[in-house]
């Protein structure tokens, strides 16, 4: 039976939506980046949307009212919903959080709800291009540039999606450019000329800015994948595991999956290292990392070089049980390499010892009962893996040992008796 199929039995918490990630893993890093970073950016900048629209829309209603009092309260109204969908959306700017690693569902929602109030902002200012509009062509003039402002100032807010950019487009400025071309006098047709390459302006623009950032997130993200990626074995190194293990833990503590944790090391590699050369050094550690990615097949299992001889597994949705058989599985696949050893007196072959852990990843709240395996911060998980690796480096090495992470104090009072015992033989 395979792993993954063992860590939906022995984890009872999974539910619908974590069956179909483990059966369809969700690549990594997390594929929402873009939207992220895009909205992110807005986030920035909100409070100078707001009061960039709020200081034209005043400029608006003081025209207009100067030039058609019996307006007042169309006027007043207008303001008034104007106001409160730019503060609807400011607030949802503040919810935001950088530096949180939200889920697809989450990032979607933020996302539809942006598009919404920015759409119904776009909506508004198009509502003064009939039922505000002047007979009075300077107040025109006044309101074709307020709406131009405001479409070069939306731009960045167009450019979240493509599809509503040109919804929002046409809801600015088609109902002016309508009232414009009825009116059919010279002025008021240049008027509309000049309103509807504004608008062909402004989208053509906003394609170019999209192509440009689009450009820019592929270099960004050949960078980082080159950064985040060591440069023997060719797979992710520590730096990508310290993000990813960050990422998974949070996403785990949303659902309440667990997520389990193998350190590998390689039996005497120094002395291997020393005696057969760098070279052959280098292919070993290729030779096995290509193998522990053999053997950690979903695509949501993330294998790294985490130290000279060291490797890192993270299982996200994993039981302790299920990451014990998986590293039993990379033990023995290693060891059927027949890497030959030159050190006589060890074992014949390469071989790996591994150490095992699991929790699962709790935000920190007051006066809840939490489980032994609960844990609040990943170097938990990390610290109770590799008191196992030490177990196992200490024992009769080519072998499994696993720890719960809840064993912490009992583990640290074992290393210390050992480590009185090798002063003590020093000692002697």
């Amino acid at each position: 039976m395979s792993v993954q199929s063992f860590s939906v039995r022995h984890n009872p918490q999974l539910n619908k939506n974590n069956m179909k990630r483990l059966a369809s893993p969700e690549p990594y890093p997390v594929t929402v980046h873009q939207v992220h970073e895009q909205i992110s950016f807005l986030n920035q900048y909100g409070s100078v949307y707001l009061w960039s629209n709020l200081l034209a829309a005043t400029l608006f209603a003081t025209v207009v009212l100067v030039a058609h009092i019996e307006y007042i309260l169309l006027i007043g109204i207008w303001f008034v919903a104007i106001l409160a969908a730019n503060a609807m959306r400011w607030m949802l700017d503040l919810e935001f959080k950088p530096s949180y690693n939200y889920a697809n569902y989450q990032m979607d929602t933020l996302l539809n709800r942006h598009i919404m109030y920015t759409t119904l902002i776009s909506t508004l200012w198009g509502v003064t291009g009939l039922v505000l509009f002047s007979t009075l062509i300077s107040v025109q003039a006044i309101h074709v540039v307020i709406l131009a402002l405001v479409t070069l100032v939306s731009l960045p807010l167009f450019m979240v999606v493509r599809t509503y950019r040109y919804i929002q487009v046409a809801a600015l400025l088609l109902p002016i450019v309508l009232n414009l071309s009825i009116v059919g006098e010279l002025g008021q047709s240049a008027l509309a000329v000049v309103v509807v390459m504004m608008g062909i302006t402004t989208l053509a623009l906003a394609q170019v800015l999209e192509k440009i950032l689009i450009r820019l997130g592929d270099l960004q993200q050949n960078l980082l994948e080159q950064t985040n990626k060591d440069a023997t074995t060719a797979i992710p190194n520590r730096r990508y595991f310290e993000q990813a293990l960050k990422v998974e833990w949070q996403r785990a503590a949303r659902s309440g999956d667990a997520i389990a944790l193998l350190m590998l090391d390689i039996d005497h590699f120094r002395l291997f290292n020393e005696m057969q050369g760098h070279e052959a050094g280098d292919q070993c550690l290729k030779t096995i990392a290509q193998e522990l990615r053999k053997v950690a097949k979903r695509t949501s299992d993330v294998v790294v070089r985490y130290g000279s001889d060291e490797f890192a597994i993270l299982l996200p949705s994993t039981h302790i049980d299920d990451a014990t058989l998986l590293a039993e599985r990379m033990r023995t696949a290693i060891e059927e390499l027949q890497i030959s050893h030159a050190g006589e007196q060890f074992e014949r072959y390469i071989t790996v010892s591994i150490g095992v852990s699991f929790c699962y990843p709790t935000p920190m709240r007051a006066n809840e009962p939490q489980r032994p395996t609960d844990m609040v911060y990943p170097a938990a998980l990390i610290n109770a893996v590799e008191r196992a690796l030490y177990k196992a480096k200490r024992g009769t090495r080519n072998t499994v040992v696993k720890e719960f992470c809840g064993d912490e104090a009992i583990s640290r009072a074992a290393m210390h008796v050992d480590q009185l015992q090798v002063q003590a033989a020093k000692v002697a």
